[in-house]
Protein backbone atom coordinates (compact mmCIF):
# COMPACT_ATOMS: atom_id res chain seq x y z
CA UNK A 1 0.00 0.00 0.00
CA UNK A 2 1.34 3.41 -0.96
CA UNK A 3 1.83 5.98 1.65
CA UNK A 4 0.30 9.43 1.38
CA UNK A 5 3.51 11.10 0.08
CA UNK A 6 3.84 8.61 -2.76
CA UNK A 7 0.23 9.08 -3.68
CA UNK A 8 0.70 12.85 -3.85
CA UNK A 9 3.87 12.54 -6.11
CA UNK A 10 2.41 9.88 -8.38
CA UNK A 11 0.37 12.23 -10.58
CA UNK A 12 3.43 14.47 -11.07
CA UNK A 13 5.60 11.54 -12.04
CA UNK A 14 2.99 10.19 -14.40
CA UNK A 15 2.54 13.60 -15.97
CA UNK A 16 6.30 14.09 -16.48
CA UNK A 17 6.71 10.61 -17.77
CA UNK A 18 3.82 11.05 -20.17
CA UNK A 19 5.17 14.39 -21.36
CA UNK A 20 8.60 12.94 -22.01
CA UNK A 21 7.09 10.00 -23.78
CA UNK A 22 4.87 12.07 -25.93
CA UNK A 23 7.69 14.49 -26.74
CA UNK A 24 9.85 11.62 -27.69
CA UNK A 25 7.11 10.16 -29.81
CA UNK A 26 6.49 13.46 -31.52
CA UNK A 27 10.23 13.93 -32.09
CA UNK A 28 10.50 10.42 -33.41
CA UNK A 29 7.51 10.93 -35.69
CA UNK A 30 9.13 14.07 -36.93
CA UNK A 31 12.31 12.35 -37.68
CA UNK A 32 11.17 8.96 -38.74
CA UNK A 33 8.13 6.74 -38.87
CA UNK A 34 8.00 4.68 -35.67
CA UNK A 35 8.36 1.02 -35.85
CA UNK A 36 5.60 -1.23 -34.56
CA UNK A 37 7.67 -1.95 -31.49
CA UNK A 38 7.91 1.74 -30.73
CA UNK A 39 4.22 2.15 -31.30
CA UNK A 40 3.51 -0.67 -28.89
CA UNK A 41 5.80 0.89 -26.35
CA UNK A 42 4.09 4.26 -26.69
CA UNK A 43 0.70 2.65 -26.34
CA UNK A 44 1.88 0.85 -23.24
CA UNK A 45 3.16 4.09 -21.81
CA UNK A 46 -0.13 5.82 -22.57
CA UNK A 47 -2.07 2.98 -20.95
CA UNK A 48 0.18 3.11 -17.95
CA UNK A 49 -0.36 6.86 -17.65
CA UNK A 50 -4.14 6.41 -17.95
CA UNK A 51 -4.06 3.69 -15.31
CA UNK A 52 -2.02 5.94 -13.10
CA UNK A 53 -4.56 8.73 -13.58
CA UNK A 54 -7.40 6.35 -12.79
CA UNK A 55 -5.65 5.21 -9.65
CA UNK A 56 -5.04 8.81 -8.65
CA UNK A 57 -8.66 9.73 -9.33
CA UNK A 58 -9.95 6.69 -7.43
CA UNK A 59 -7.61 7.49 -4.58
CA UNK A 60 -8.79 11.11 -4.51
CA UNK A 61 -12.43 9.97 -4.59
CA UNK A 62 -11.75 7.49 -1.84
CA UNK A 63 -10.12 10.19 0.24
CA UNK A 64 -13.05 12.59 -0.48
CA UNK A 65 -15.58 9.88 0.39
CA UNK A 66 -13.70 9.07 3.57
CA UNK A 67 -13.59 12.75 4.49
CA UNK A 68 -17.32 13.14 3.68
CA UNK A 69 -18.14 10.07 5.74
CA UNK A 70 -16.16 11.48 8.61
CA UNK A 71 -17.98 14.80 8.26
CA UNK A 72 -21.33 13.01 8.09
CA UNK A 73 -20.43 10.90 11.06
CA UNK A 74 -19.31 13.97 12.96
CA UNK A 75 -22.45 15.84 11.90
CA UNK A 76 -24.67 12.93 12.87
CA UNK A 77 -22.91 12.64 16.19
CA UNK A 78 -23.33 16.38 16.76
CA UNK A 79 -26.98 16.20 15.72
CA UNK A 80 -27.55 13.25 18.01
CA UNK A 81 -25.83 15.12 20.81
CA UNK A 82 -28.02 18.18 20.17
CA UNK A 83 -31.13 16.02 20.06
CA UNK A 84 -30.08 14.26 23.23
CA UNK A 85 -29.38 17.57 24.94
CA UNK A 86 -32.68 18.97 23.67
CA UNK A 87 -34.56 15.88 24.87
CA UNK A 88 -32.81 16.07 28.23
CA UNK A 89 -33.59 19.78 28.52
CA UNK A 90 -37.21 19.17 27.49
CA UNK A 91 -37.52 16.36 30.01
CA UNK A 92 -36.00 18.53 32.73
CA UNK A 93 -38.35 21.41 31.74
CA UNK A 94 -41.37 19.10 31.84
CA UNK A 95 -40.24 17.73 35.18
CA UNK A 96 -39.68 21.23 36.54
CA UNK A 97 -43.04 22.38 35.13
CA UNK A 98 -44.81 19.36 36.61
CA UNK A 99 -43.15 20.02 39.96
CA UNK A 100 -44.11 23.69 39.82
CA UNK A 101 -47.71 22.85 38.86
CA UNK A 102 -47.91 20.24 41.61
CA UNK A 103 -46.49 22.67 44.17
CA UNK A 104 -48.86 25.40 42.93
CA UNK A 105 -51.84 23.05 43.19
CA UNK A 106 -50.75 21.92 46.63
CA UNK A 107 -50.34 25.54 47.75
CA UNK A 108 -53.75 26.44 46.27
CA UNK A 109 -55.39 23.46 47.96
CA UNK A 110 -53.73 24.36 51.24
CA UNK A 111 -54.86 27.99 50.90
CA UNK A 112 -58.42 26.89 50.09
CA UNK A 113 -58.43 24.52 53.06
CA UNK A 114 -57.14 27.27 55.35
CA UNK A 115 -59.71 29.70 53.96
CA UNK A 116 -62.50 27.14 54.39
CA UNK A 117 -61.38 26.48 57.96
CA UNK A 118 -61.26 30.19 58.74
CA UNK A 119 -64.66 30.71 57.14
CA UNK A 120 -66.13 27.80 59.10
CA UNK A 121 -64.66 29.16 62.33
CA UNK A 122 -66.13 32.61 61.66
CA UNK A 123 -69.50 31.09 60.76
CA UNK A 124 -69.49 28.90 63.87
CA UNK A 125 -68.58 31.90 66.02
CA UNK A 126 -71.47 33.89 64.50
CA UNK A 127 -73.87 31.00 64.98
CA UNK A 128 -72.82 30.62 68.61
CA UNK A 129 -73.18 34.37 69.09
CA UNK A 130 -76.66 34.66 67.61
CA UNK A 131 -77.83 31.41 69.21
CA UNK A 132 -77.53 33.13 72.60
CA UNK A 133 -80.50 35.33 71.69
CA UNK A 134 -83.76 33.45 72.14
CA UNK A 135 -87.05 34.14 70.37
CA UNK A 136 -89.71 35.32 72.81
CA UNK A 137 -93.48 35.16 72.99
CA UNK A 138 -94.36 38.77 72.26
CA UNK A 139 -97.50 38.65 74.39
CA UNK A 140 -95.42 37.66 77.40
CA UNK A 141 -92.82 40.36 76.72
CA UNK A 142 -95.50 43.04 76.32
CA UNK A 143 -97.46 42.04 79.41
CA UNK A 144 -94.57 41.02 81.69
CA UNK A 145 -91.44 42.86 80.55
CA UNK A 146 -90.03 42.86 84.09
CA UNK A 147 -89.93 39.06 84.09
CA UNK A 148 -87.38 39.09 81.27
CA UNK A 149 -84.95 41.72 82.53
CA UNK A 150 -81.39 40.91 81.35
CA UNK A 151 -82.64 38.15 79.03
CA UNK A 152 -81.06 38.10 75.55
CA UNK A 153 -83.84 38.08 72.98
CA UNK A 154 -84.36 38.39 69.23
CA UNK A 155 -87.43 40.21 67.92
CA UNK A 156 -88.62 41.35 64.51
CA UNK A 157 -90.60 44.42 63.66
CA UNK A 158 -91.12 47.63 61.70
CA UNK A 159 -89.65 50.97 62.76
CA UNK A 160 -92.28 53.68 63.20
CA UNK A 161 -90.30 56.38 64.99
CA UNK A 162 -86.68 57.46 65.25
CA UNK A 163 -86.52 59.23 68.60
CA UNK A 164 -85.88 62.92 67.90
CA UNK A 165 -82.43 64.16 68.89
CA UNK A 166 -81.11 60.61 69.24
CA UNK A 167 -78.97 58.45 66.98
CA UNK A 168 -79.27 55.28 69.03
CA UNK A 169 -82.97 54.94 69.94
CA UNK A 170 -86.09 54.12 67.97
CA UNK A 171 -89.55 52.64 68.42
CA UNK A 172 -90.90 49.76 66.43
CA UNK A 173 -94.03 47.67 66.12
CA UNK A 174 -93.53 43.98 66.88
CA UNK A 175 -93.94 42.01 63.66
CA UNK A 176 -97.57 41.50 62.74
CA UNK A 177 -98.88 43.79 65.50
CA UNK A 178 -99.17 47.40 66.56
CA UNK A 179 -97.60 46.62 69.94
CA UNK A 180 -94.69 49.02 70.47
CA UNK A 181 -91.16 48.30 71.68
CA UNK A 182 -88.45 50.81 72.59
CA UNK A 183 -85.04 49.87 71.14
CA UNK A 184 -81.70 51.37 72.20
CA UNK A 185 -78.77 50.26 70.05
CA UNK A 186 -75.27 49.49 71.28
CA UNK A 187 -73.75 51.80 68.66
CA UNK A 188 -74.96 54.98 66.98
CA UNK A 189 -76.66 54.49 63.61
CA UNK A 190 -77.36 56.59 60.52
CA UNK A 191 -78.86 54.03 58.15
CA UNK A 192 -82.15 53.16 59.87
CA UNK A 193 -85.37 54.83 58.79
CA UNK A 194 -89.09 54.75 59.46
CA UNK A 195 -90.87 51.74 57.88
CA UNK A 196 -87.65 49.69 57.78
CA UNK A 197 -88.26 46.04 58.65
CA UNK A 198 -85.55 44.98 61.08
CA UNK A 199 -84.26 42.12 63.20
CA UNK A 200 -83.15 43.16 66.69
CA UNK A 201 -80.76 41.23 68.94
CA UNK A 202 -80.55 42.74 72.39
CA UNK A 203 -81.04 42.61 76.16
CA UNK A 204 -84.38 43.23 77.82
CA UNK A 205 -84.25 46.14 80.27
CA UNK A 206 -87.79 45.76 81.54
CA UNK A 207 -90.35 48.49 80.97
CA UNK A 208 -89.56 52.10 80.08
CA UNK A 209 -92.11 54.88 80.71
CA UNK A 210 -91.97 58.33 79.11
CA UNK A 211 -94.21 61.09 77.80
CA UNK A 212 -95.23 60.77 74.17
CA UNK A 213 -95.68 63.62 71.69
CA UNK A 214 -99.17 64.21 73.07
CA UNK A 215 -97.78 64.70 76.57
CA UNK A 216 -99.24 61.43 77.85
CA UNK A 217 -97.20 58.86 79.73
CA UNK A 218 -96.67 55.61 77.86
CA UNK A 219 -94.83 52.49 78.98
CA UNK A 220 -93.19 50.07 76.57
CA UNK A 221 -90.84 47.09 76.89
CA UNK A 222 -87.29 48.25 76.29
CA UNK A 223 -84.45 46.39 74.62
CA UNK A 224 -80.97 47.83 75.08
CA UNK A 225 -77.46 47.14 73.76
CA UNK A 226 -79.17 46.10 70.56
CA UNK A 227 -77.64 45.04 67.26
CA UNK A 228 -80.03 45.80 64.39
CA UNK A 229 -80.05 44.15 60.97
CA UNK A 230 -82.19 44.72 57.91
CA UNK A 231 -81.50 41.29 56.46
CA UNK A 232 -81.00 37.87 57.94
CA UNK A 233 -77.69 36.13 57.20
CA UNK A 234 -77.15 32.40 56.86
CA UNK A 235 -75.46 32.37 60.27
CA UNK A 236 -78.53 34.07 61.74
CA UNK A 237 -80.83 31.48 60.18
CA UNK A 238 -78.74 28.60 61.50
CA UNK A 239 -78.56 30.25 64.92
CA UNK A 240 -82.31 30.87 64.85
CA UNK A 241 -82.90 27.17 64.23
CA UNK A 242 -80.73 26.32 67.24
CA UNK A 243 -82.40 28.99 69.38
CA UNK A 244 -85.91 27.94 68.33
CA UNK A 245 -85.17 24.35 69.32
CA UNK A 246 -83.87 25.52 72.69
CA UNK A 247 -86.82 27.87 73.13
CA UNK A 248 -89.24 25.04 72.35
CA UNK A 249 -87.81 23.04 75.25
CA UNK A 250 -88.08 26.06 77.57
CA UNK A 251 -91.63 26.75 76.39
CA UNK A 252 -92.73 23.17 76.98
CA UNK A 253 -91.33 23.31 80.48
CA UNK A 254 -93.05 26.64 81.12
CA UNK A 255 -96.42 25.43 79.80
CA UNK A 256 -96.18 22.30 81.91
CA UNK A 257 -95.36 24.36 85.02
CA UNK A 258 -98.25 26.76 84.33
CA UNK A 259 -100.63 23.86 83.81
CA UNK A 260 -99.62 22.42 87.16
CA UNK A 261 -100.01 25.82 88.81
CA UNK A 262 -103.42 26.41 87.24
CA UNK A 263 -104.56 22.97 88.29
CA UNK A 264 -103.49 23.70 91.85
CA UNK A 265 -105.22 27.09 91.78
CA UNK A 266 -108.42 25.55 90.46
CA UNK A 267 -108.30 22.89 93.10
CA UNK A 268 -107.82 25.51 95.81
CA UNK A 269 -110.56 27.69 94.37
CA UNK A 270 -112.91 24.75 94.09
CA UNK A 271 -112.27 23.86 97.72
CA UNK A 272 -112.89 27.47 98.73
CA UNK A 273 -115.72 28.14 96.28
CA UNK A 274 -118.33 28.04 99.01
CA UNK A 275 -116.71 31.16 100.49
CA UNK A 276 -117.14 33.17 97.23
CA UNK A 277 -120.51 34.54 96.20
CA UNK A 278 -121.72 34.87 92.64
CA UNK A 279 -123.26 38.30 92.13
CA UNK A 280 -124.75 39.84 89.04
CA UNK A 281 -122.25 41.79 86.97
CA UNK A 282 -124.52 44.83 86.74
CA UNK A 283 -124.93 44.89 90.54
CA UNK A 284 -121.15 44.86 91.06
CA UNK A 285 -120.47 47.52 88.42
CA UNK A 286 -123.34 49.77 89.58
CA UNK A 287 -123.13 49.43 93.38
CA UNK A 288 -119.56 48.27 94.15
CA UNK A 289 -119.51 49.92 97.60
CA UNK A 290 -122.51 47.83 98.66
CA UNK A 291 -120.34 44.73 98.39
CA UNK A 292 -117.30 46.02 100.26
CA UNK A 293 -115.76 43.13 102.26
CA UNK A 294 -117.76 40.52 100.38
CA UNK A 295 -115.87 37.63 98.78
CA UNK A 296 -117.06 37.40 95.20
CA UNK A 297 -116.54 35.19 92.18
CA UNK A 298 -116.75 36.81 88.72
CA UNK A 299 -115.77 36.08 85.15
CA UNK A 300 -114.15 38.71 82.96
CA UNK A 301 -111.98 39.32 79.89
CA UNK A 302 -108.54 40.90 80.49
CA UNK A 303 -107.77 44.13 78.63
CA UNK A 304 -104.77 45.45 80.57
CA UNK A 305 -102.07 44.03 82.80
CA UNK A 306 -100.28 46.25 85.31
CA UNK A 307 -97.36 43.95 85.86
CA UNK A 308 -95.40 45.71 88.58
CA UNK A 309 -98.50 45.96 90.78
CA UNK A 310 -99.76 42.42 90.08
CA UNK A 311 -102.95 44.01 88.78
CA UNK A 312 -105.26 43.31 85.84
CA UNK A 313 -108.06 45.35 84.37
CA UNK A 314 -110.85 43.34 82.83
CA UNK A 315 -114.33 43.68 81.40
CA UNK A 316 -117.12 41.73 83.10
CA UNK A 317 -118.48 39.15 80.65
CA UNK A 318 -122.11 39.94 81.51
CA UNK A 319 -122.15 43.66 80.68
CA UNK A 320 -118.64 44.57 79.53
CA UNK A 321 -118.05 46.99 82.40
CA UNK A 322 -114.47 47.32 83.68
CA UNK A 323 -113.15 46.07 87.04
CA UNK A 324 -109.81 46.56 88.78
CA UNK A 325 -108.37 43.31 90.17
CA UNK A 326 -105.38 43.17 92.53
CA UNK A 327 -103.91 39.70 92.75
CA UNK A 328 -102.80 38.08 96.01
CA UNK A 329 -99.36 37.42 94.45
CA UNK A 330 -97.36 38.10 91.30
CA UNK A 331 -98.52 36.10 88.32
CA UNK A 332 -97.46 35.10 84.83
CA UNK A 333 -99.17 33.43 81.91
CA UNK A 334 -102.22 35.71 81.80
CA UNK A 335 -102.50 37.96 78.75
CA UNK A 336 -104.67 40.61 77.22
CA UNK A 337 -107.79 38.97 75.80
CA UNK A 338 -107.74 36.00 78.20
CA UNK A 339 -111.01 35.03 79.86
CA UNK A 340 -110.39 34.54 83.57
CA UNK A 341 -112.26 33.67 86.72
CA UNK A 342 -111.57 35.94 89.68
CA UNK A 343 -111.90 34.90 93.32
CA UNK A 344 -111.42 37.86 95.68
CA UNK A 345 -112.76 40.42 98.13
CA UNK A 346 -114.50 43.63 97.04
CA UNK A 347 -112.81 46.79 98.32
CA UNK A 348 -115.31 49.23 96.92
CA UNK A 349 -114.01 51.51 94.15
CA UNK A 350 -110.50 52.11 92.82
CA UNK A 351 -109.90 55.53 91.24
CA UNK A 352 -106.76 56.39 89.27
CA UNK A 353 -105.49 58.38 86.29
CA UNK A 354 -105.33 56.44 83.06
CA UNK A 355 -102.77 56.82 80.28
CA UNK A 356 -104.87 59.48 78.62
CA UNK A 357 -104.66 61.62 81.76
CA UNK A 358 -108.32 61.14 82.73
CA UNK A 359 -109.49 59.96 86.17
CA UNK A 360 -111.43 56.69 86.13
CA UNK A 361 -113.03 54.60 88.88
CA UNK A 362 -113.65 50.83 88.73
CA UNK A 363 -115.02 48.25 91.18
CA UNK A 364 -111.98 47.01 93.08
CA UNK A 365 -111.36 43.35 93.97
CA UNK A 366 -108.29 42.61 96.07
CA UNK A 367 -106.44 39.54 97.36
CA UNK A 368 -107.64 37.74 94.29
CA UNK A 369 -106.85 34.36 92.82
CA UNK A 370 -106.98 34.59 89.04
CA UNK A 371 -107.65 31.41 87.05
CA UNK A 372 -107.71 31.17 83.24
Amino acid sequence: MMNNKAIRLLPLFVSVFATVAVTGVVTAQTKTTPTPQVQRTAAAVTATAAAARRVATATAKSMTATSAAKVRATSMAATAAVKSATATAAAEFRSATATTVAESRAATAEAKAADATATAEVRDAEINLFARYLPIDMKRLLDYPGNFTSDLVVVRGRIFNIVKGSNDTFQMYAAGTYDALLIQTENAFDDLFENDNVIVYGEVEGESCFNNSMGNEVCQPKIRLASVFKQETQAMRLARGTAVAEQAVIERERVAAEAIERAATRATAAAESAQYEYIADRDLSTYPKNYTGVKVRVRARVFNIVENAAVIQANLLGNGEPIYVEAAMAFDGIYDGDVVEVFGEVEGVKCFTNRMGAEVCHPHISGAKIVK
